[in-house]
């Protein structure tokens, strides 16, 4: 005999699925058309640039509509940049790419086959960090020199800021360099791996495992503000505002960057990037989320 009863209650499940998804609240990944877990974003030239697994690729012009583009490789990509004139893609396995509009692209050759998982701008000089200490610097985005940092740990991410270049990686390292060249260890104060920094307001921001947050004046002498919390993977400042994504959907916000209050991101994927341009923010992380913010404190996904 049909059980009605059991039929309704299926019917009601999944139409309560259906109307979840559709709101966002699981932070889909419809809107950005992919899947792939998502690393990275960056902005430049009136474009976004977000970067994930399996060399995915894509742009948006508002943050809002996005486009896949070709990378033409398969290596997942870690960390995306704009500076100078181009934008540049760092990824596993030593993979390098370069690109002047965010939709062709190109590989740059390079002698090290370590996972490549941060860079930046400044200065003048593009800076890439990665594993086994791995540093390289290029002047021009296409002649790339290696660097000695002293250190065979893995580097996680690049910052620039007041002529200061801010390297973080595993076990709390901070490096320091006023040229890309010469790097010098500096004690941040923290055991946990380190994974974004950047900087903005006069104060460098460095976030990392466990909600930890450090802040420092000068790149030189660090203090731990925040140590408890959910992995914080990357930060940006934009608006007069700090921004800190990380695990489970985390994200919090901070005008100067010692005090920061959590904000309501509408999912619980792991959010591992986050960039600024035309008048939005825009976060993304797992499995194709990307979400959108005018004012970095209240979220709708894309």
């Amino acid at each position: 005999m049909c059980d009605r009863r059991g039929m309704l209650d299926g019917l009601f499940g999944l139409a309560l699925t259906l109307l979840i998804g559709s709101c966002g609240l699981l932070g889909g990944s419809e809107g950005a058309g992919t899947s792939a877990d998502l690393n990275a974003v960056a902005f430049g030239r009136e474009t976004f640039v977000a970067v994930g697994e399996g060399g995915t690729v894509l742009t948006s012009s508002d943050g809002a509509s996005w486009s896949s583009a070709s990378s033409n490789v398969d290596a997942e990509l870690l960390d995306v940049t704009w500076g100078g004139d181009r934008f540049l893609g760092v990824g596993a396995d030593g993979t390098l790419l370069s690109s002047g509009d965010g939709t062709t692209w190109s590989a740059i050759d390079l002698s090290t086959t370590s996972d490549l998982r941060g860079v930046t701008y400044g200065n003048g000089l593009y800076v890439v960090v990665g594993d086994g200490g791995t540093i390289v610097t290029s002047v021009d985005g296409r002649s790339w020199a290696e660097q000695d940092g002293g250190t065979s740990a893995t580097l996680r991410a690049v910052g620039f800021g007041v002529g200061t270049f801010i390297a973080v990686g595993d076990d709390g390292l901070v490096l320091v360099s006023t040229d890309g060249a010469s790097w010098s260890a500096i004690d941040s104060g923290t055991a946990e791996t380190l994974a974004g920094v950047r900087y903005g307001a006069g104060t460098f921001v460095a976030v990392g495992a466990n909600g930890t947050i450090l802040t420092s004046s000068d790149g030189a002498s660090w203090s731990v503000v925040q140590r408890a919390g959910a992995d914080l993977t990357d930060v940006f400042y934009a608006q007069a505002t700090f921004v800190v994504v990380g695990a489970a959907g985390t994200i919090a916000t901070s005008s100067d960057g010692s005090e920061f209050a959590a904000q309501s991101s509408q999912t619980a994927r792991d959010l591992r990037g986050v960039a600024y341009g035309s008048n939005v923010f825009v976060a993304v992380g797992a499995t194709g989320t990307v979400l959108s913010s005018l004012d970095g404190e209240s979220w709708s996904a894309i």
